[in-house]
């Protein structure tokens, strides 16, 4: 049996696609010990065209077509059609390092890991307004993650470079449908509604800072109106990512949060005047998403 899949889910990135596809045969591990897998969520900007041509370069690319949109539906579909033990999955607008595969098998052989993820740092094309700064690293997960591989107790992986045993994704059910990005509409807690239901069956998931993709930041990220726009997706993921009675705890506890370390780290001159604004667009979108999230709740 095949040891890796990788599955890139992909939506009219024609553009980006490519390259993602490129560095994941550019690797440093011997070609015949993984797979790549294209989940087409339905693209019309010629991505099947592009990849076509991608599989007579590549021997070991494969290229699927799922009709539903929404990310969940080609995740499940990808772990489905994969032939290996394991089944990775990477963003179809990210670069892989060069040692990315290598990095996953050597985690996978040495520990004990059901699940594990890797980091993001980002990719900027454009040019980084002045108002974006430095730190924190927004558009990267390395904020609060081990600086050397570990368990992680709490907390989850990034969905967009995620490793699971395909045994687990069975057992788990795969992606929850209703979670997720659905073409150009902005949801989340798809990843981390998965990653929840796994810790519950008693399964461990770990994390690798060496396993490194950089992720694209597009142009409509590098905008103040996107952060108030995504921190209230996340608001509005969280019911139905949490779920449960404790759900409204959950919820609020978090939104309090958001706030208490913005105020916090602004009186203690922690933060600069820019990072100080964004925070707040995000606990702002935050608090609203949560809000919005209670009507839709009691409307069902």
């Amino acid at each position: 049996m095949l040891e890796l899949s990788i599955i890139v889910c992909t939506y009219n990135r024609a553009d980006l696609l490519g390259q993602c596809l490129d560095s994941l045969f550019a690797q440093d591990a011997p070609k015949d010990v993984y797979e790549v897998i294209v989940i087409d969520n339905n693209s019309t900007d010629g991505t099947e065209d592009l990849v076509r041509k991608k599989v007579n370069q590549y021997p070991g690319l494969g290229y699927i077509k799922e009709t539903n949109i929404g990310l969940s539906y080609a995740r499940n579909t990808g772990y489905k059609v994969a032939k290996g033990r394991w089944v990775g999955y990477i963003d179809d607008d990210a670069l892989s390092n060069p040692d990315l595969i290598s990095e996953v098998f050597r985690t996978i052989e040495n520990y004990p890991f059901d699940c594990f993820g890797g980091a993001f740092i980002a990719w900027y094309v454009e040019k980084k307004p002045w108002w974006l700064p430095e730190r924190p690293f927004y558009f990267t997960n390395v904020i609060g993650k081990p600086d050397h591989c570990t368990e992680l107790k709490k907390g989850y992986i990034s969905g967009g470079v995620a490793f699971y045993k395909k045994m687990v994704l069975e057992e788990s059910g795969g992606f929850n449908t209703s979670l997720g990005m659905t073409g150009n509409k902005i949801h989340y807690g798809e990843e981390t509604e998965l990653q929840i239901r796994i810790r519950q069956k008693g399964y461990t998931i770990g994390y690798n800072p060496r396993i490194i993709i950089q992720h694209y930041v597009a142009p409509y990220k590098l905008k103040m109106s996107w952060f108030l726009k995504s921190s209230y997706a996340v608001g509005k993921s969280y019911y139905s990512t949490f779920g449960g009675g404790n759900v409204f705890v959950v919820s609020v506890k978090s939104i309090l949060k958001s706030w208490y370390v913005l105020i916090k780290n602004t009186v203690l001159f922690r933060y600069e005047p820019r990072i100080i604004f964004i925070e707040k667009l995000k606990s702002i979108g935050l608090t609203f998403g949560f809000i919005a999230s209670i009507f839709s709740a009691k409307e069902k």
